[in-house]
């Protein structure tokens, strides 16, 4: 499966100036290779203003999530990969590949696996492998079978007892979706004027830039916390709490205008949290907002 995707990173190399890291193979594959030692990026100014404005233009998860560092929970890193791979499930219909196996991810994220859990998230896995293995055996040209070997690839890291490194299951999604792009399984993005010009390459960039979305979903501004006061969550007997524990089990995205409502009426007056229940879009398990309304970190 070297053939098409190898010359995608090598055009991908030319354009950004750096190859994308291989995240082809996670650890505990065969012949995978060690994990390079993360980049730390050093704080000199942690709360500035320049770091704030990075962050919120920023179009490089993988520099979000090591500028997060300790402040990534691995709850939270999870509940972000399970996101970006919600695209993939979405396209492509194939039993080992269905939208049960993202509900299993974010229940492994929230706390420890029931046995029953475990019994699915073994069984999955095991789908999983065969389906990477079946479409890695075949021909190195047939862009839906590398599309298959790169999601499956993506779904089993996702479901990992272990970690990987934080942006790996956000890296092998961005490159499914743009092996899913090159073959008509998604639609093809129209390219931007003066850069990429293939599909295939702009899917990927896309799909790295919705990412970084969704970090400021699940993540917020790291660099400018909010204090949620304990009397905007006890006022009307915890009505902000019950909408917001609603909103989270049941991913009712579409009352985030009414969370804010409650939450104003219970006295915040902070644009930043209501502007984002009312006009934020693309709502995900995580939410930084309604994750402060309910402790969770």
């Amino acid at each position: 499966m070297a053939g098409w995707f190898g010359k995608m990173r090598r055009a991908l190399g030319r354009l950004t100036g750096a190859s994308p890291p291989s995240m082809r193979r996670g650890p505990g594959s065969p012949g995978a290779p060690a994990p390079a030692p993360a980049r730390v990026v050093p704080f000199e100014r942690p709360w500035s203003e320049q770091m704030t404005a990075g962050w919120l233009a920023s179009t490089d998860p993988d520099a979000m999530l090591e500028n997060l560092g300790e402040r990534a929970s691995e709850r939270k890193v999870r509940l972000f990969s399970a996101a970006c791979c919600r695209p993939l499930v979405a396209a492509l219909d194939r039993e080992w590949c269905r939208a049960e196996l993202l509900a299993l991810a974010e229940r492994l994220a929230d706390g420890p696996a029931t046995g029953e859990d475990r019994r699915i998230r073994q069984a999955m896995q095991a789908d999983l492998l065969e389906a990477e293995e079946r479409a890695d055996a075949g021909d190195d040209e047939d862009l839906e079978l590398q599309a298959e070997s790169l999601t499956a690839h993506a779904l089993r890291l996702l479901l990992s007892k272990g970690w990987s490194p934080k942006g790996a299951v956000g890296q092998v999604a961005a490159e499914a979706l743009s092996a899913l792009a090159a073959c008509g399984a998604v639609p093809a993005p129209a390219a931007y004027p003066g850069t990429f010009q293939d599909a295939p390459l702009v899917a990927y960039r896309r799909e790295r830039v919705r990412q970084c979305t969704l970090l400021r979903e699940v993540f917020g501004n790291p660099f400018l916390p909010k204090a949620f006061s304990p009397l905007w969550l006890a006022q009307n007997d915890g009505a902000a709490v019950d909408l917001a524990r609603g909103i989270y089990e049941g991913q009712h995205s579409d009352e985030m205008p009414i969370l804010a409502d409650a939450l104003e009426d219970a006295g915040c007056d902070d644009t930043d949290v209501l502007w984002h229940c009312r006009h934020g879009k693309g709502h995900v398990r995580g939410c930084w907002v309604v994750d402060a309304v309910l402790g969770k970190e």
